[in-house]
Parts: C-alpha cells; sequence; structure tokens
C-alpha cells in the first residue's frame, strides 16, 4: 500500500468503527489505540534481536514423533496436573465438548494445519484441534485446553486475557514436552510463535501509527513506513484477533515467570481464570500482580522477552 492509500484504509477503519460504537459493539481496540501500539511497539524491539540472531526451524515429517489420540490425550491431562491448571481433559473428553479434526501435517500449508477452538460455558462448549497422528498435535491442544479454563464473554478484552492464559499453558507446555522427548515439535512451534509475532508486530506498528496520528494529535510516535510493502487493507480489521496475541503473549511470559520463581503462583493463574467472565480487566490484572499495566507490563516486554529467551531458546538451539 502507497501512503494515500493507508491514510485511505485509516478513513474506512474509523468509519466501520463509528459504526460499530453507534449499535453497541466492544470496540476495546480501537478506544485504546495508545496502549495496544506502545505494546507493539516494545514488543517489535525485544523481538527483533531473537529474529535477526536465529533461522526459523523446520522439522522434517520422518524426524517427528508418532501419537495416538488416547496417548495425546493422557499426556495432555498429565501435563496440566503438573503445572496445577484447572482443566480436566478427561472430563472434557467425557462430556464430549472435545472434537478433533482429521489433519496432515504439512510443513508446506501449516496454517490450515495450525487451527485451533477452545471455548467452554457452562460445562458445555467446542475444543477443537488438529488429529494428524503426529505428537505435535499436542501443541495446538494443548493451547486450545488453556482456552478452557476461562469463560469468556462478548467482551474484546476477555479474549485477550484468554489468550494470554492460553498462551501460558504454551509456554509451560514447551518445557515439558521437551522433557519428555518432543523436542523438535517445540522447536517448531517456539520458532513460529516468535516469528510470527515478530513480523506481526512490524506490520501492526505500522497500522497503529497510522491511526493514532489521526486520531490523536499529540501522538508522536513514528509511522514505520519501510514495511508498507506488508500491509493490505483488510489487515485493519484484523487489528481486534492479532491484538489479543500481542498482548497475550508478554503476559504470558509474565506468568510463566512468576510460575517459574514461585510456583504458588500457579493458583493466582487459577483465580485469574475463574473470574474472567466477570472481573474487569484491572481487577483481572491485580489478581496477578500487575497494578499499572504500563510500567508493570509494557515497559517490560524486551526485558521479558530477554529473560524467556535465556532461560528456554538457547536449549534448542
Amino acid at each position: 500500500m502507497t501512503k494515500a492509500e493507508i491514510d485511505n484504509a485509516c478513513k474506512d477503519y474509523e468509519n466501520y468503527m463509528f459504526e460499530r460504537k453507534k449499535v453497541g459493539v466492544d470496540t476495546f481496540e480501537y478506544d485504546n489505540l495508545k496502549m495496544f501500539y506502545k505494546v507493539v511497539y516494545f514488543l517489535k524491539n525485544g523481538l527483533e534481536p531473537w529474529y535477526d540472531g536465529i533461522k526459523f526451524f523446520i522439522p522434517k515429517a520422518g524426524e517427528l514423533s508418532k501419537a495416538d489420540f488416547i496417548t495425546k490425550i493422557k499426556i495432555s491431562d498429565d501435563f496440566f496436573k503438573q503445572i496445577n491448571y484447572n482443566v480436566d481433559v478427561e472430563k472434557f473428553v467425557r462430556n464430549g465438548v472435545v472434537n478433533p479434526f482429521d489433519a496432515t501435517l504439512d510443513f508446506k500449508k501449516i496454517s490450515s494445519y495450525l487451527k485451533g477452538h477452545g471455548q467452554i460455558n457452562k460445562d458445555n462448549g467446542d475444543i477443537v484441534f488438529p488429529n494428524s497422528g503426529f505428537a505435535m498435535d499436542l501443541l495446538i491442544m494443548i493451547h486450545e485446553f488453556g482456552h478452557a479454563a476461562n469463560k469468556t464473554s462478548d467482551e474484546k478484552v476477555k479474549n485477550i486475557l484468554s489468550e494470554a492464559s492460553a498462551l501460558y499453558v504454551e509456554l509451560q507446555s514447551y518445557d515439558y514436552l521437551s522433557g519428555i522427548g518432543y523436542e523438535r515439535e517445540v522447536k517448531f512451534m517456539k520458532s513460529w510463535r516468535m516469528k510470527l509475532l515478530y513480523e506481526d508486530s512490524k506490520k501492526y506498528l505500522t497500522i497503529l501509527s497510522a491511526l493514532l496520528s489521526r486520531k490523536d494529535v499529540t501522538f508522536k510516535g513514528e509511522t514505520d513506513y519501510y514495511s508498507l510493502e506488508m500491509i493490505k487493507q483488510e489487515d485493519f480489521y484484523k487489528i481486534e484477533k492479532m491484538m489479543n496475541y500481542m498482548l497475550g503473549f508478554p503476559l504470558a511470559i509474565y506468568m510463566y515467570n512468576m510460575v517459574k520463581d514461585d510456583f504458588s503462583f500457579s493458583e493466582n493463574i487459577n483465580t485469574f481464570n475463574k473470574n474472567l467472565a466477570d472481573f474487569t480487566f484491572e481487577q483481572s490484572l491485580n489478581v496477578i500482580g500487575i497494578f499499572d499495566i504500563k510500567k508493570d507490563l509494557i515497559e517490560k516486554i524486551p526485558e521479558l522477552i530477554e529473560t524467556y529467551e535465556n532461560q528456554r531458546i538457547k536449549k534448542i538451539n
């Protein structure tokens, strides 16, 4: 897109948000553009050294472990018990809310494989993940079961918090699954997750900066126009979904580090999940010890990523 096309896309998106507000649709991300700009700014800066220094890892299919569905359910159930996370995998299976779909593990078409959904409301719901016959499925399974620990609502901010919780168990699963022999699977998922987040952070830094330059005359950020070629108009309408990951990832690292330092903190995460649908954004953050999101989390994102890299990434290089 050209600069003029970006400006027109901003106008279209603003009109879209205005129409949604008129009918009472939640526009949390648009109402908090400045906060999300800071999140994405610090995320990009924190991930950049990692991105520049590591080669994206794609394993050979012949090197990957296979696992049947019953084995994967047993491993997932044991995992959640070990990290003290309130998900009863076997109960969900018995209740019929677990719905694996037949999938082919093809790294050339990985986006069609890396799909899932996890939502439970009043003990009903749908937990969807690929069942390819490979142990790689476990990484998506565990993430989606992580969502099932909390009952989400239509509020956009609750989706962000639910994503943070699911990403937290994904980070925990890297340690657990590596420890039982699935190092290649973990190495792929780690590098894929961080590569995608870095590339998206560059794209959305440009979009958020362009929107803020129009919306807030006091905004002093820089529009990252070198990445204009990466942007399409439909990316503006993906802001809500992408912010789940942009804010969710550093929140997940924060929770991961807190539990690593003191395992009893895992009870705070269970409380966070239990009350997610009823608590405000601020109340949920308070439960896990964040009282000033800017100082306690956003400004520390590069530090969180560096700590996480030092603890885990070196083991898979």
